[in-house]
């Protein structure tokens, strides 16, 4: 149980009761410095008074809104959760920008369709649409100076979510292990799980790699020399 986690769920906007009823179920279950935990379907349906089919299509929600991480079961294995209550403004203010360049996408498509005629018009106001978001983008960067090494991480690294949050714990982990070594083990993880082809969603968020330690993981992966730098031939392989 986690009243910490439980008390960052009750401050978020859910759609519904429901969704709220399930965070908060979740966050009762989960391990406070992880996020992580593994209740039945049947435990959180139960705990949050809606059936198990409610309780999956929230749960689809909760993902898709990147509130949660999911790391489903075999027959014999529990699904695990890991929440993702820890996200600051910044990190919000950057999906709204994305939502906001993929509106304007689905407008210029529509109106193309419509007629030909507008083009010009309406070419020229998706221009500025894109100035204005591309603006947004660059405003929310400027807030948080990123140094050189966790821009390259990060450039690699196959899920982009959580970037702000994410540097918080890097420079943690920097101060425990030094940066050379963080480094070193970032671009041998992420080398690994490109070079395996795994689903993104099995890619843990950037927050919990550091918070977690997962880049210790690197200190068994079996590399050669020409596996331990971030190239553009690596990543295409």
């Amino acid at each position: 149980m986690s009243f910490i986690l439980m008390a960052k769920a009750l401050k978020v906007d859910f759609p519904d009761a429901h969704t709220k009823l399930l965070m908060l179920a979740l966050a009762d279950h989960a391990n406070e410095e992880t996020g992580e935990c593994f209740p039945s379907l049947t435990r959180l349906a139960k705990r949050a008074c809606m059936s198990k089919s409610t309780v999956a299509v929230k749960l689809n929600w909760l993902e898709e809104n990147k509130w949660i991480t999911r790391d489903r079961g075999t027959f014999n294995k529990s699904t695990r959760y890991y929440l993702n209550l820890d996200q600051e403004t910044v990190v919000r203010e950057e999906d709204e920008v994305v939502r906001q360049l993929d509106k304007v996408v689905l407008e210029t498509d529509k109106v193309v369709r419509q007629t030909d005629t507008n083009l010009p018009i309406t070419y020229k106001e998706t221009i500025n649409s894109n100035i204005t978001c591309d603006s947004k983008v660059k405003n929310i960067n400027k807030k948080i100076n990123y140094n050189e090494k966790y821009d390259e991480i990060w450039k690699h690294y196959p899920k982009k979510v959580g970037k702000a949050e994410g540097y918080k714990k890097y420079l943690v982990a920097v101060k425990k292990h030094g940066e050379e070594k963080i480094f070193r083990l970032s671009q041998i993880w992420i080398n690994d799980f490109l070079r395996r082809k795994d689903d993104i969603k099995y890619c843990v968020h950037i927050c919990r790699f550091y918070s977690n330690e997962r880049y210790l993981d690197a200190e068994h992966i079996q590399t050669n020399a020409g596996k331990t730098a971030l190239t553009k031939t690596q990543i295409a392989g």
